[in-house]
């Protein structure tokens, strides 16, 4: 990984190339519109001979539920007829959370 700010966040292995997650990224923490990081990784010629190979890598950071829902009141309540027919509304229940629509 030739870009120092990014090697606290991933490791690559020298000979599989594996790319690895040393710490977790939270999407709530990047900049709006911008939950990805892009970095450069460069190979070597285990023998020296020829000039290293450089490639950009991205990785987009997905946003997670991490909030749970909340109810508007804590109990709600709601009366029905004794003749009422299939489908009769009877109350509304409410809820949301702080995640953003995806």
């Amino acid at each position: 990984i030739r870009s120092p700010e990014v090697k606290h966040f991933f490791a690559l292995h020298p000979f599989t190339g594996e790319l690895s997650l040393l710490r977790s990224l939270d999407y709530e923490s990047f900049p709006e519109q911008e939950a990805s990081i892009t970095f450069l990784v460069e190979a070597f010629d285990i023998y020296g001979t020829m000039p290293p190979g450089i490639a950009t890598v991205t990785v987009i950071v997905k946003d997670m539920n991490d909030y749970p829902p909340v109810f508007s009141k804590r109990i709600y309540k709601g009366m029905v007829a004794p003749d009422a027919v299939k489908g009769t509304p009877i109350t509304t229940v409410y809820a949301e959370d702080a995640d953003p629509p995806v």
